[in-house]
């Protein structure tokens, strides 16, 4: 199937028109669906931001953790020679 541009010699007598028109209304649809895809873009990319500083607090959170678990440790060998 050949591709046929928007207005070409030979049409009848105002179809030209109608096919420049509804050529205009298709690449405005196009450009509308970029903007779309731009702002899905912008929201993904805040989407990844977002699990990234979650990442880095969870981060943070197992390094706590682990100094507790340290205490803790500390505290039980503490615990256990005051008992003996």
């Amino acid at each position: 199937m050949q591709m046929r541009p928007c207005t070409q010699e030979g049409t009848v007598p105002g179809n030209a028109a109608a096919i420049t028109q509804s050529c205009g209304a298709f690449d405005a649809k196009i450009g509308a669906v970029g903007s779309e895809v731009i702002l899905l873009r912008q929201d993904l990319c805040s989407v990844v931001d977002g699990i990234a500083k979650a990442e880095t607090q969870l981060l943070g959170v197992d390094d706590s953790v682990a100094s507790l678990q340290q205490t803790v440790s500390k505290l039980m060998s503490v615990a256990n020679e005051l008992a003996s």
